[in-house]
């Protein structure tokens, strides 16, 4: 219904309108049926990119300069639930988490590089490419904090935890994540060189 109505509208304005209503509507009807919030609206851009891309691409780009608002008010419900007294006491849950999140991306991006034959430099490389976290982590752990809320004051302590080790290593990780990225990067040699460096390259040979 999404994908029809996009052929008849030409202003940005009003696909912009389009786009945030059939995200609204997901969202309403997965809470009415009691899917998820997130795998619903993943499955609408899933089914729209992959249905008349070179139509509907261009609405991905109309929808992310209304993104930042969102996710400024996103991550503000997330530290407004964040407590601060349960950090110390989860700072080995916090430890484990961070390394076996980062040990099972790092392996199975090895592997999976391996199994699929891809470039030596994606084998070595692309697990420190894999170290941020932010969006889905967290919109799973509140997703969590919800239905664990069901089950009383022990569901909701327990939710509780899943946000805070969430969103404290989420911030560490945003920390390591991006030099990381960049390390692989380079070291893949994928980071092209600006004009000067280019030019002090072709001198030198």
């Amino acid at each position: 219904m999404l994908d029809y109505s996009l052929r008849f509208i030409k202003l940005k304005d009003d696909k912009l309108v389009v786009n945030v209503g059939a995200i609204m509507l997901a969202s309403g009807l997965a809470v009415y049926f009691d899917f998820s919030l997130i795998l619903t609206n993943m499955a609408l851009g899933l089914i729209l990119t992959n249905m008349h891309t070179d139509r509907n691409e261009p609405n991905f780009d109309i929808v992310k300069a209304f993104v930042p608002p969102i996710y400024i008010l996103f991550f503000l419900f997330v530290g407004a639930r964040l407590q601060l007294g349960l950090l110390p006491k989860m700072g080995m849950i916090g430890l484990l988490y961070v390394v076996g999140r980062t040990a099972g991306k790092w392996i199975g991006a090895y592997f999976g590089a391996r199994v699929s034959a891809a470039d030596k430099n994606v084998q070595k490389y692309l697990g420190f490419a894999l170290f941020s976290q932010a969006g889905v982590a967290i919109g799973l752990a509140l997703d969590i904090y919800q239905h664990f809320s069901q089950f009383g004051a022990e569901g909701a302590m327990l939710g509780h935890t899943v946000i805070n080790v969430i969103a404290a290593t989420t911030l560490l990780v945003q920390i390591i994540g991006p030099p990381s990225v960049k390390y692989a990067i380079g070291k893949a040699g994928e980071i092209p060189l600006n004009s000067n460096e280019a030019a002090n390259t072709g001198e030198s040979s």
